[in-house]
């Protein structure tokens, strides 16, 4: 989550608008197995809270996110799905 800035300018520069943007996070979920969600299950999730880890080892949690695009099954076995919500708080 953030803010999208745009410059404000007309004979010169003013400065800038800015609005609020919403925490994203796209991820792969195995497909098929004991406890595996299907494609359509994932695409009725709303109000979830998504905790992960970052390439950099740091831990973000995701309170109250939905899925933000359908997720699809691509030919490698895996789930791919898209959220958002309004926060992302990193947690460690």
């Amino acid at each position: 989550s953030g803010f999208e800035r745009e410059v404000v300018k007309g004979a010169k520069v003013y400065g800038y608008r800015q609005k609020p943007r919403e925490a994203t996070l796209d991820c792969k979920f195995p497909a098929g197995g004991e406890g595996s969600p299907a494609a359509d299950e994932i695409n009725t999730w709303t109000a979830v809270t998504i905790e992960f880890v970052a390439d950099t080892g740091e831990v973000h949690m995701m309170t109250k996110a939905w899925s933000s695009e359908p997720a699809s099954l691509d030919g490698g076995g895996e789930i791919s799905a898209k959220f958002a919500s309004a926060t992302s708080t990193r947690v460690q």
